[in-house]
């Protein structure tokens, strides 16, 4: 046969919907064999005494491999006993890899496919043996027109079937991918003859077929159900033929199949289909399958990377032929009254002109409404006029029509054959005058209850008796009954309903209540009334206002006298039959005696004696005059168990409701019946071992396997089947093992021989059909515990030279004890990713197990299948992997406080490992301080604070964190000594010291040794910053920070920033010594100058002077920072990759926005029109709010990203979360938001919180209010150094500080909180968030308390750079925790702002931010300051001096530099005791620039807030 005639053998195929299986196991039928045989489950199926029952060990299954009996020889040297797939087994041949798998016991699902074995990547799977059904076989030119296997006894024989796509196999990953797949090929075996299964040199045809293309004629169209659709496949296999293309349509109500022939081209296959074989609707491809002759298939990509499906149509019904429109609509009036008003018994005519365009109208209906479109319609026939061609309607008014302005809403035109046409009366003819106006008598009010009589009020009335109420009303138009209800007063009795006649003769609504016998005696109170008038109008008793009294209410009182209160008396219980066992089909018959007047009915239960369980049958009681007995009766069915059964429970009552049970009845049981056991089956076979020759061996073509089945059943069926699948993917074979029951041995048998034709890889057991006579059928999901986690009765194929096994990437995920960078241990996960991982594998093997604490005993468990793993313990590998850790101790993290001879007071976390019932107390007696701790003085541990939940009896538990301190005799101080070291750098070192308490800080001072000598300076002594001399110690540990003191020098302590070569905003620090004490400002920045003589600025930039401000003066110490200043400014351009342009201008110049550059077009700045002209004064940033690749290609956010399904899972979750409610997610490597994810809450009370890893994010869905979400990048740096440190430390004090990079730039649209750990040892401070402009200046934002655990929130709706300062205090907008400005105040680059709330912008939003810099406000000079006098920078009219002989003396980096000092108000000099508060300078609004107007401190006396200059 030529090859096309090959293809075309095996091409007619039809296409089912529902391909995929949730397991992957396929097909089951045999070949030749169109359905497959499956046994029904007995779910609630009991083993009987001696069986084993559900959750059975797998290792009591597992028999010795080539044993299909006990007794039989151990294995052969070199063979792996059966059922031993874990440890021994057998290694791989040199150079192949482990056998692999892309799910739990089966090959992973490709997109679209439920993975096998695995719910989904990254759940915990739970496969059931329901979910591991394949799906049924499909017509196939080798099954087609088969009979279902045939009831009864069946011969011992072998089924091994290659199915076609009904059967195929949910795919994995792609087999033709070299890192899914590892073919291995094998040294040619003697033994292995040649057949038509193998190619030339020897090997297996596992190459999948190949889809050059598919191709949809009419994708993306809408057709008519008179159209056809044309689909066109280019398939080939270079190894074997094609067997069957399967290609499947979703949509609609049916599924749809398609016929393929061959096309005119070679490997071309078409199919021509008429659009009415799918009805309307919109359809789509939705998998594409093509499978050669070895069973190998290839599935074809249907969707895209959106997600969406690339092949989709719409089909409609075609148009209807003709058209009808309207014309000429008028209206009638045929009013009584002159005046046009109409009422009862009036009428109004609407007509319209019909004209039908092949088609004959038949008549019509018109509506017209009131007072909206949807509510109050009167609709009325219209009649048509053949000859006229002319529609008519006429309403006439009822008197119940309401007196309003009616208008003609709409004209409905019924036509002969194409139905109806509807119109609306203001689309026909809208300024036509379609109203007319009724105006007539209409009763609005409701009835008027006057009064409410039920005889004597509150009276006592008996059984026999009727209570008549009478309510009296004032009503024109009264309905002819209405409805009243009496409720029993304060017990659970049922309310007695009355309905009410009205007596138009008195104009009173009556009704009665008659008392009876069983009128439970209480007081009955009127507790629903309700009076409707023929107009609709209601009275209800809340209406009712009373007639006069204080108390409104109508009751009466039910006399118990008469009243049965007595309970039935219970004289005799007895069970028919009682001494003779019953059996399946019999009735027994329940019967109870009693004494009673009124007998109701009851209840009783019976359960098998000695069961827990008291209610396992229920009987229902009836009481039987014939009999005078409460009787009921119990049908024993297949259900019913063996064994005696009990009375239990047992209830009768009386028509009054008094009840007696059981232990009221004086004679002691049990009553009781027996169920017959002699022959009695109600369980399934049980299986107690299954043995498989040459069990997890490599077998080959001629090898015959056997495979025994042991099972503890009494009525044992003839047959059972076994399933066999390929644990590979893409590929759709199987194999059906027949056994017969062999009664010598208790088992099922069967064989089954390995052929040419078995394809060459891993096959394993996944499924057995197994039922008794009796229909109880087996299941091993069921009834087999932990089968799934292991397969463990498989065998290897070797065809020829080939072995194929597929190998994947998987993730292990650990949920244990973590250690943390602090150094404590918390439950959380850790991750690893591994690649090409084998089927069957240890964690040893891949040297993965977690490394065990020290002194601790973990036990791992595996989430699937709760197996406990060891690191030798052999596993089956899915795609994610998850294990759970649980610990003999608990683990308690100390956070110890305590002074370090080397670095003074420090904080450290110390893990304690304990028992979990230790307390805290026992914990902190046994910890010894660490090693560089000061032990002069030291006492005891000491609990930090103590609460309900941290006190000295708390105990540990799994994990908990103790804050502790080290407690001295005398106070420990710290000393942060700086000086200048022998290279003329500043040098560090922590001196401690212990002092008693009392001792002042200038006491312990004096007490230090003098700074070394250094450079020719001696050492004198040491400055105090931040404190006052005369502070007292009395704490227990403190710190101070010193300076060194050069005898004859004044000690500078200088920082500067300036603009950066790159544009960025530079700085730096130096500490410097100079010679003379009482320096004048002039001598000082001389020298100062030099610490930032080497700076590089921007290029084009024109530096005016350093302008310096005095932080801290005392006398021989000064701190100073300054700014450098310039001639003109800088434009800062935010482009939305995230470059930053920088252009240098003119001050007081226009600066035209671009509209473009290299990368971007049709750029709009945030705040501003296209191309706009700005005046620039000072440094300014702007932002793009929109701008269009030049490339054509979108902007989108560079991290990584989920994936369609997990976005579409996620939105699932959010459509059902209720309000107020908080959605996870897991984010895993992914940091870029969706921008579904952001439309679907947005707006909605919802929170989803973004899991990170290392921090996570929440967003109120509330807060998100942007009109255009885009996808945002939320992914966030911790720990760079963007910002200068300078500036940082400016404001830090010395404080720890951390600073974080977002990477994405600009708004994000909505707020959203990022929580992340700033360190444990930080617990109950705060996180002070401060915003870097790109002026250079911190802006607080907000604050956020530390955690237990180190964990902070902190609030973002704009992204750029930031730092977090620690401190123990929350900043306020001012800046600090005190409410004074922060360190370095508004001149030293930070801006004091006011918290930002969830709507505010940031800055660099709406008209552009001012961009600031250091020391100069609003980009101006100082040439307006009070006593500028500086002739040396500037003319006398300010400006500029011109280039003197043709040369600008003023080039960047050339010129003569001053620098400018000017000292803080309240500045700390020597001597004083404490800091003042810092100057303010006028501050900037984060939104348009302009100063703020909140009032500032520190004013001068010429009103200005600019700090005094002193030369």
């Amino acid at each position: 046969m030529s090859k096309l005639g090959k293809k075309v053998l095996g091409i007619m195929l039809a296409a089912s919907l529902a391909i995929t299986s949730a397991f992957p196991m396929q097909g089951i039928a045999a070949e030749k064999n169109g359905s497959e045989y499956q046994g029904a489950e007995d779910g609630d199926n009991m083993p009987e005494e001696g069986q084993a029952g559900e959750g059975q060990a797998l290792e009591e299954l597992v028999q010795p491999t080539g044993d299909a009996s006990e007794g039989q020889p151990e294995a052969a040297e070199g063979q792996q006993p059966t059922g031993e797939a874990a440890e021994g087994q057998p290694e791989a041949e040199e150079g192949q890899q482990p056998t692999g798998e892309a799910a739990e016991g089966q090959p992973e699902a490709e997109e679209g496919q439920q993975p096998t074995g695995d719910a989904a990547e990254g759940s915990v799977p739970e496969a059931a043996e329901e979910s591991q059904q394949p799906a049924r076989e499909s017509q196939t030119l080798e099954g087609a027109g088969q009979s279902q296997f045939p009831e009864g006894t069946k011969d011992s024989q072998t089924h091994q079937a290659e199915h076609t796509e009904g059967n195929a196999q949910p795919s994995g990953e792609d087999p033709a991918n070299s890192a899914g797949q590892q073919v291995f090929m094998l040294p040619q075996s003697d033994s292995s003859g040649e057949t038509d299964s193998l190619d030339g040199d020897g090997s297996y045809d596992i190459n999948q077929p190949v889809i050059e293309s598919f191709e949809l004629e009419e994708n993306g169209q809408t057709l008519t159900t008179d159209q056809y659709l044309h689909f066109k496949i280019r398939v080939f296999d270079s190894d074997s033929n094609v067997k069957s293309i399967s290609v499947n349509i979703n949509g609609g109500y049916y599924y749809h199949s398609l016929e393929f022939e061959p096309g005119d081209e070679e490997n071309v296959y078409t199919a021509t289909v008429p659009c009415t074989q799918f009805g309307t609707g919109s359809f789509y491809v939705g998998s594409i399958r093509v499978e050669d002759e070895k069973s190998n298939y290839v599935d074809g990509d249907v969707t895209g990377e959106d997600g969406g499906y690339l092949y989709r149509f719409t089909i409609e019904y075609k148009p209807q032929e003709g058209n009808v429109t309207l014309s000429d609509l008028k209206m009638q009036i045929n009013a009584s009254d002159s005046n046009g008003t109409l009422k009862a018994g009036d009428s109004v005519t609407y007509t319209a002109n019909v004209q039908c365009e092949g088609l004959e109208a038949t008549g019509g209906r018109m509506g017209i409404t009131y007072g909206g479109y949807h509510t109050n319609k009167e609709g009325f026939g219209a009649s048509y006029d053949q000859s006229t061609g002319l529609l008519s309607g006429t309403f006439t008014i009822g008197e119940r029509i309401y007196p309003e302005e009616w208008r003609l809403y709409s004209i409905e035109v019924f036509t002969k054959s194409s139905g109806t046409f509807y119109f609306l009366a203001s689309d026909i003819a809208p300024d036509a005058e379609l109203k007319f106006t009724v105006d007539q008598a209409y009763d609005k009010e409701p009835p008027v209850i006057e009064s409410i009589d039920i005889g004597e009020n509150g009276r006592e009335v008996q059984a026999g008796e009727t209570v008549e109420i009478r309510i009296k009303v004032t009503e024109d138009h009264p309905r002819d009954s209405a409805q009243a209800r009496f409720d029993p007063f304060e017990v659970s009795q049922s309310s007695q309903s009355v309905d009410l006649d009205y007596d138009s003769e008195t104009g009173e609504y009556v009704g009665q209540v008659q008392i009876t016998e069983f009128t439970y005696p209480c007081k009955w109170q009127l507790g629903y009334l309700s009076i409707l008038d023929t107009y609709g109008n209601r009275a209800s008793l809340s209406d009712f206002k009373g007639d006069g009294q204080e108390d409104c209410s109508r009751y009466y009182t039910v006399s118990p006298d008469g009243y049965d209160t007595v309970k039935p008396a219970i004289t005799k219980i007895s069970i028919e039959p009682s001494e003779k066992p019953v059996k399946r089909g019999d009735t027994v018959t329940l019967k109870v005696e009693a004494e009673e007047k009124n007998p109701d009915g009851g209840y009783a239960y019976f359960a098998p004696a000695g069961s827990e369980y008291k209610y396992t049958k229920y009987v229902s009681l009836s009481y039987s005059k014939d009999q005078n007995a409460y009787i009921g009766s119990v049908e024993i069915g297949a259900s019913t168990d063996p064994g005696q059964w009990e009375l239990t429970e047992l209830s009768i009552r009386d028509k009054n409701n008094n009840a007696t049970d059981l232990s009221e009845y004086g004679e002691q049981g049990p009553w009781c019946f027996t169920v017959d056991e002699s022959g009695y089956d109600i369980y399934g076979p049980v299986i107690e071992s299954i043995s498989l020759e040459k069990n997890g061996e490599f077998v080959r073509p001629g090898d015959t396997l056997g495979i025994t089945i042991k099972v503890n059943e009494k009525n044992p069926y003839c047959n059972a089947y076994a399933y066999f699948y390929p644990q590979v993917a893409n590929v759709s074979s199987s194999m059906r093992v027949d056994l017969v029951y062999v009664h010598a041995e208790r088992a099922y048998v069967g064989s089954f021989p390995i052929t040419d034709s078995t394809y060459p890889c891993e096959w394993a057991l996944t499924r057995l059909e197994m039922e008794d006579k009796l229909g109880h059928s087996y299941s091993m999901s069921g009834e087999l515990s932990g089968w799934q986690t292991a397969y463990p009765w498989y065998f290897k194929v070797k065809s020829g030279n080939t072995y194929r096994e597929d190998v994947k990437d998987t993730v292990f995920s650990f949920y244990g004890l973590q250690q943390q960078e602090d150094g404590s241990y918390w439950f959380g996960y850790s991750e690893q990713e591994m690649e090409h991982v084998g089927r069957r594998s240890t964690l040893k093997e891949l040297g993965i197990f977690p490394e065990p604490i020290e002194g601790v005993t973990a036990t791992w468990i595996r989430s699937w299948g709760a197996l406990e793993v060891k690191e030798d313990t052999e596993l089956l590998l899915n795609s994610h992997n998850y294990f759970t850790a649980s610990y003999d101790k608990g683990c308690a993290n100390v956070s110890l406080t305590y002074v370090s001879g080397e670095s003074g007071e420090k904080t450290v976390i110390i893990p304690v490992f304990t028992d979990k019932e230790a307390t805290y107390r026992e914990v902190l007696a046994a910890l010894e301080l660490p090693e560089d701790a000061r032990t002069d003085d030291f006492a005891e541990i000491l609990l930090s604070y103590s609460d309900s939940s941290h006190n000295w009896d708390t105990k540990v538990g799994e994990t908990t964190k103790i804050n502790a301190v080290a407690d001295y005799k005398n106070c420990q101080v710290t000393w942060n000594a700086r000086y200048i070291g022998q290279d003329g750098k500043e040098t560090s070192r922590i001196i401690t010291g212990s002092y008693q308490e009392g001792t002042t800080a200038a006491e312990a001072l004096a007490g230090l040794d003098s700074p070394e000598d250094t450079l020719g300076m001696e050492g004198e002594g040491w400055a105090l910053l931040g404190a006052g001399g005369e502070q007292v110690l009395s704490k227990e540990m403190v710190s101070f920070d010193i300076v060194a003191l050069y005898r004859g020098n004044t000690t500078l302590d200088v920082s500067y920033t300036y603009r950066s070569e790159d544009g960025t905003i530079a700085g730096g620090s130096k500490l410097l010594a100079m010679e003379g004490e009482d320096l004048s400002d002039a001598e000082i920045q001389g020298e100062a100058t030099n610490a930032f003589k080497d700076a590089n600025h921007f290029p084009g930039l024109r530096v005016s002077e350093w302008e310096g401000t005095v932080e801290l003066d005392q006398g021989k110490y000064k701190k100073i920072q300054f700014q450098a200043q310039y001639y003109n400014c800088v434009v800062a351009l935010k482009y939305p990759d995230e470059t930053c342009q920088y252009v240098v201008v003119d001050k007081n110049t226009e600066f035209t926005l671009p509209i473009e550059n290299e990368t971007y077009t049709d750029i709009l700045w945030e705040g501003f029109a296209q191309g706009q002209a700005v005046t620039i004064t000072e440094d300014r940033e702007f932002l793009a709010a929109e701008a269009k690749r030049k490339d054509g290609t979108e902007e989108k956010p560079s991290g990584g990203r989920l994936t369609a399904d997990e976005i579409a899972k996620i939105k699932e979750e959010i459509e059902k979360a209720e309000a107020g409610a908080s959605v996870k997610i897991d984010m895993k490597k992914a940091t870029v938001v969706p921008k579904e994810v952001l439309e679907a809450i947005k707006g909605k009370p919802v929170d989803i919180v973004l899991d990170m890893g290392s921090y996570s994010w929440t967003i109120d869905g509330a807060e998100v209010n942007a009109a255009d979400l885009k996808d945002i990048d939320l992914e966030v740096s911790i720990g760079t150094d963007n910002v200068p440190s300078a500036l940082v430390s400016s404001i830090a004090e010395g404080k720890p500080a951390t600073q974080l990079s977002l990477t994405h730039n600009g708004e994000f649209g909505f707020r959203a909180d990022l929580t992340l750990n700033l360190g444990s040892e930080n617990s109950g401070s705060y996180g002070n968030l401060y915003y870097y402009d790109s002026s250079g200046k911190l802006i607080f934002r907000n604050a956020g308390q530390i955690g237990a655990d180190g964990s902070t929130t902190l609030s973002f709706s704009h992204a750029s750079d930031y730092v977090a300062i620690i401190d123990k205090m929350a900043h306020t907008s001012a800046g600090s925790g005190s409410g004074k400005e922060p360190a370095g105040g508004t001149d030293s680059g930070v801006k004091a702002e006011p918290d930002s709330s969830a709507n505010e912008e940031e800055p660099g939003t709406g008209t552009g931010s001012e961009e600031t810099l250091p020391g100069n406000p609003g980009g101006s000079t100082d040439n307006d300051s009070p006593g500028r006098t500086d002739a040396s920078l500037r003319d006398q009219d300010g400006k500029e001096p011109e280039a003197r002989n043709g040369k600008d003396a003023r080039k960047n980096g050339e010129e003569q530099l001053t620098a400018t000092v000017k000292k803080r108000t309240g500045s700390v000099t020597a001597g004083s005791g404490s800091a003042g508060t810092a100057a303010q300078t006028s501050l900037k609004s984060p939104k348009t620039g302009e100063p703020d107007t909140q009032p500032q401190t520190g004013t001068q006396p010429d009103g200005s807030n600019r700090m005094p200059i002193v030369r």
